[in-house]
């Protein structure tokens, strides 16, 4: 009896294993989306191994001479709206240099290049002929990379998906995908968009602007940028494997914020006057300041990675820069009441600290 037990489980372990084979054999476009310490698991291994004979059309790869000659700085951002049809195909032919290149100092590119910005290529046509196969190649290709070992697994799925949905109506974008420091990456990367975004705008803005009003533009946005910087190095909770990424984003979303406002008052969209209400917002601000640098002095065993030091640091850089806002918004908006701009600057401080005591437990 005992024997039998055993030979009926055998036998269903080998059907379930036979199965798995068969997808495979079938040509089934069934992927195991269960990762394995970022590694594919064997029905996914065998998915890659037949897009490994996938072929790149050699008319796609530079020849030698041509990768010496090409002007690859600046041509990794393969879907940024502001690529011409000729950057498409320059950004596609440094992948490839980009590869060999990695190939030869024997270590994996971090970062959105190489076999990355060829996925995008030939999964949305851009630069090249669009060929999901060919997409599909190399991001199996990244098996190995371990700046992708957590991303390659939906990677690949989402490639799969998109192919046997036969889906255009979506432009396919890895960081739709990264995970971990790719992740970073990508942040990184929206970020960079947002402001060249941001610029184009306000080079049309600054056309019939004051040689004063674009010298105090000038110094109140390199003020913020310091501030913006030491609030996401200094306010941001420490704990985790996800700081880098949420500094990143914290950075994106303060710049992001602020770009979205000051296009808004240059629009004529302006807040409105309300007596006595910065008045109330300054002493909140005050208040709360007061209470998060108590919490953090009495929760350092919490190891959030935030200090007084660190806090009080950013105070200084938020008012050096909330002070240049307001003398470059005298100039530039010379009806406007001050304490429109003070209110403004000092809830949007207000809540930056607020958000530090939400990493406190104060009731205990």
């Amino acid at each position: 009896m005992f024997f039998l037990k055993n030979w009926v489980i055998l036998c269903f372990v080998f059907f379930l294993f036979c199965f798995g084979l068969m997808d495979i054999a079938n040509g089934s476009e069934a992927v195991d989306s269960t990762s394995m310490s970022g590694k594919f698991r064997p029905a996914r291994m065998a998915y890659c191994q037949k897009y490994a004979k996938v072929s790149v059309p050699q008319s796609d790869v530079p020849n030698e001479q041509e990768s010496k000659n090409l002007p690859c700085a600046g041509f990794d951002d393969i879907l940024s709206p502001t690529l011409t049809a000729d950057d498409a195909v320059i950004a596609r032919k440094c992948a490839f240099v980009q590869i060999d290149q990695s190939k030869i100092k024997g270590e994996a590119d971090f970062g959105i290049s190489g076999e990355v910005v060829l996925i995008m290529a030939y999964a949305n046509g851009i630069g090249v002929k669009k060929n999901l196969d060919v997409a599909i190649h190399f991001a199996c290709a990244l098996d190995g990379n371990e700046h992708w070992r957590d991303s390659q697994d939906d990677l690949v799925t989402a490639l799969n998906m998109k192919k046997t949905a036969n889906d255009n109506s979506k432009i396919f974008d890895v960081c739709d995908h990264a995970a971990g420091p790719i992740g970073s990456q990508c942040i990184a990367r929206d970020r960079f968009r947002a402001e060249i975004k941001f610029e184009e705008k306000f080079r049309e803005i600054q056309i019939k602007w004051s040689k004063s009003e674009i010298y105090l533009w000038k110094n109140m946005f390199k003020l913020f940028s310091k501030y913006v910087f030491q609030r996401s190095i200094s306010e941001i909770d420490g704990r985790g494997t996800a700081y880098t990424s949420m500094v990143e984003s914290d950075e994106k979303d303060q710049k992001g914020a602020f770009f979205s406002d000051v296009l808004n008052f240059f629009s004529g969209k302006t807040p409105k006057f309300i007596p006595g209400e910065f008045a109330k917002a300054d002493r909140e601000l005050n208040e709360v300041y007061k209470q998060t640098l108590k919490n953090i002095l009495d929760n350092t065993d919490q190891g959030t990675g935030i200090s007084v030091d660190a806090v009080k640091k950013t105070q200084r850089a938020w008012i050096k820069f909330r002070d240049a806002w307001v003398a470059f918004a005298k100039e530039k908006f010379p009806s406007t009441n001050p304490e429109v701009w003070l209110l403004w600057l000092t809830q949007n401080r207000t809540k930056m600290l607020l958000q530090i005591n939400e990493l406190y437990d104060t009731t205990g």
